[in-house]
């Protein structure tokens, strides 16, 4: 299907970004698009503009600030897994983004459009609240929840398999499930525990060499 149609603007700042929003309040922001492109062709989303913010310098990149890392907004995927700030400093955020998508997806998504987009399937919102990372928003949320329960059935304990399927247990706790035609709130809840074990493990297993 083709999308409707709409008006295009490349904004080559940020200033402008912003300008152009508040001129045009139904506009939606277009970095890599991997998202908001196939809901606009399926006509789930029609918006009345697209700004294209994928050129503005000051919103890509990764830069080592010494007490923090600052990742731009418009840094894609195959930027994260290719950074040795991001690989030497944030691993995990470099794994989380080499099993993103494909290599299409990777080379064009970015990881501000997969937090803004909020998809509950996607990686990078478990990801950076793992990492306790703080976002930066300048203008204009089904939030995601970390597992505070896990993390304290963690504590001070040895890292073993059992303690580890213990704390997993708690993962789902807290948490408001939607059940849909993909899954159950039941199913979603099982899976929850399960990744979280799994992820877990991977994470002892890496941290022990």
């Amino acid at each position: 299907m083709y999308p409707a149609a709409f008006d295009y603007y490349r904004a080559s700042s940020i200033p402008e970004a912003i300008k152009l929003l508040q001129e045009h309040p139904d506009a939606k922001l277009l970095a890599g698009g991997h998202s908001l492109l196939p809901a606009m062709k399926l006509r789930l989303s029609e918006p009345a503009a697209l700004i294209d913010i994928s050129r503005i310098a000051d919103l890509a990149g990764v830069q080592d600030a010494g007490d923090r890392i600052i990742v731009g907004a418009t840094t894609t995927y195959w930027q994260l897994m290719q950074s040795e700030v991001i690989r030497q400093s944030l691993p995990l955020l470099a794994e989380a983004s080499g099993v993103v998508g494909d290599i299409q997806v990777r080379n064009r998504g970015t990881i501000g459009g997969a937090l803004a987009h909020a998809d509950p399937a996607s990686d990078m919102p478990a990801a950076v609240l793992a990492l306790d990372a703080s976002i930066k928003a300048v203008g204009a949320g089904t939030y995601a929840k970390r597992a505070s329960a896990t993390e304290q059935a963690l504590a001070g304990q040895a890292a073993s398999d059992q303690a580890i399927e213990r704390a997993a247990s708690h993962a789902a706790e807290g948490l408001d499930l939607n059940g849909d035609i993909f899954a159950s709130e039941e199913y979603r809840a099982h899976l929850t525990r399960v990744l979280t074990q799994r992820a877990l493990a991977r994470a002892v297993a890496a941290a022990r060499g």
